[in-house]
């Protein structure tokens, strides 16, 4: 069953690819995850120069031909491409590694290669979890959901995005913690060690790709605290691995990419072409998208999703408070739209005048978002609830259906998240932990939807039905094959049973 299942998934998921993409509209608009990637692999794949990309197109695939061109247009090197590594990510360089490994050309290269296969990755390793906890059936059903789902298919299969990379993360964390999760199928004590370790090691490098994904370490401390059998200190030990390896994965990620980046610098100061001085940044700021986030539903605050709409509150207040220029943002219709020949030297990184400054950069700027958050939530916590209310009912209301697709043919059923609420009073009541551990255990795919912002597609994270469905289905069938096997049983005419001593040779 496990091979078998292991070789169908990976046949139906590549029978998804073509020529049958998906295409409902279920795709995440609230932001754009990549910008100008791809324009960085080629210095990065043949010379190892990460941030590095050139305005003028390099036509030969070597290495040679990429010193060549570092020595003979210097002044085409730049560091940065509509502010690609303004807010960090700098992991998504990888994902275009395999597509130039098997097509043997880095001027043109894709994500969908790296994204097929972890998301066939993640569930085949699912399956082989809940095979080993002897939940075969219900691994089937989870797959075949979380296999079919339209926001996901779409993302990894059509578009260049990372937008697929927090469900795929959410599932190859529940690949590891199944095995912890069935309290009769105890795992070794060995991997009671290993699996907090995978787990801070998947985070700390995901992380990288996109940062929303590292909020299931909430999931891997729900299973530690869990684990029946165990003491306190024990789960606590295991809490704290899991962090500790999460925070050491994640530095030395980033000193790694911080030397990639002054080793860039480096080589463009010497080669005379255009180094980048901006300080290096490793993650997304978080406080900016949080205060354009309550724009959802706020209407008294004057919240919007808008980047603009945080400098207008926020420039006056920088410049009162810390006695500062603030460069003018490039975009929106709020008076910043400016031509870089009729700014101050301020305004730019360089003396060159090719990388702009953003307001969003500056830790003021931060600094007087995160008041204006925080100070409204104190002074009026009702109307902060309100928001959190409405933005849970959306996302129960607006999340992708439930859905078995195999090639163009699809079976869908509208989806609710506030079944979850009737299914684990039962599962509690029937002492069902197992079932209602994996139900719960996906539910920080929707804390962006809930703490960040609910519009454009963010409930489309959200994958915690797809396995609550897959209990319902599961414990359908298993109620319809006893009724089955019951009613056989009944309606079996007596003379035709065989009693224990009419047994034997006829």
């Amino acid at each position: 069953m496990l091979a078998v299942g292991l070789v169908s998934i990976v046949t139906w998921q590549n029978w998804l690819l073509e020529p049958h993409p998906v295409r409902d509209g279920y795709v995440l608009h609230a932001g754009r995850g990549m910008f100008d990637d791809a324009k960085f692999v080629y210095f990065y794949y043949h010379l190892g120069l990460l941030p590095v990309m050139s305005t003028q197109a390099a036509h030969v695939e070597s290495r040679a031909g990429a010193e060549r061109h570092v020595r003979d247009h210097p002044g085409s090197l730049r560091m940065d491409s509509s502010w690609t590594w303004l807010e960090g990510g700098w992991a998504r360089i990888f994902l275009y590694l395999p597509d130039v490994w098997v097509k043997g050309d880095s001027r043109a290269p894709s994500v969908k290669l790296a994204n097929t296969i972890a998301f066939q990755l993640a569930l085949c390793a699912m399956f082989l979890g809940f095979w080993w906890i002897g939940l075969p059936q219900l691994g089937a059903l989870s797959v075949l959901f979380a296999g079919s789902n339209p926001f996901q298919i779409h993302a990894v299969h059509v578009l260049e995005s990372v937008h697929s990379w927090v469900i795929t993360t959410a599932l190859l964390m529940l690949a590891i913690h199944l095995p912890l999760l069935a309290p009769d199928r105890r795992p070794r004590t060995a991997y009671l060690w290993i699996a907090p370790v995978l787990a801070g090691l998947l985070l700390g490098t995901v992380r990288g790709i996109r940062s929303e994904a590292a909020i299931m370490l909430a999931a891997g401390v729900f299973t530690y605290v869990s684990l029946v059998g165990h003491s306190w200190r024990f789960r606590s030990l295991l809490v704290a691995l899991m962090i500790g390896s999460f925070v050491a994965t994640d530095f030395g990620w980033n000193r790694y990419f911080e030397h990639e980046y002054r080793e860039a610098q480096r080589v463009l100061a010497q080669v005379g072409g255009n180094p980048l001085p901006r300080p290096f940044q490793r993650h997304h700021r978080i406080w900016h998208p949080i205060f354009c986030g309550l724009g959802d539903f706020d209407q008294k605050y004057g919240y919007r999703w808008l980047d603009e709409a945080g400098l207008d509150y926020a420039k006056p207040r920088m410049e009162s408070r810390y006695n500062i220029y603030v460069p003018p943002t490039l975009d929106g219709n709020n008076g910043y739209r400016v031509v870089n020949s009729t700014l101050p030297a301020a305004a730019f990184w360089d003396r060159q005048r090719i990388y702009r400054r953003l307001p969003y950069e500056m830790k003021e700027y931060e600094a007087v978002i995160r008041d204006k958050v925080l100070g409204d939530i104190m002074r009026d916590p009702g109307w902060y609830a309100t928001i959190l209310a409405k933005r849970v009912t959306k996302l129960n209301l607006r999340m992708t259906p439930v859905r078995a697709a195999l090639g163009s043919v699809r079976w869908e059923v509208p989806a609710t998240g506030f079944l979850i609420i009737p299914l684990v009073v039962m599962l509690m009541a029937a002492g069902s932990w197992a079932l209602l551990k994996v139900v719960v255990f996906t539910l920080p795919t929707c804390v962006t939807a809930v703490l960040i912002y609910s519009a454009w597609g963010t409930t489309y994270y959200a994958i915690y039905h797809l396995f609550m469905m897959a209990v319902i289905v599961a414990l359908l069938l298993a109620a319809a094959g006893r009724a089955v096997g019951a009613a056989r049983e009944w309606i079996r005419p007596t003379a035709f049973r065989r009693s224990p001593r009419a047994a034997g040779p006829a």
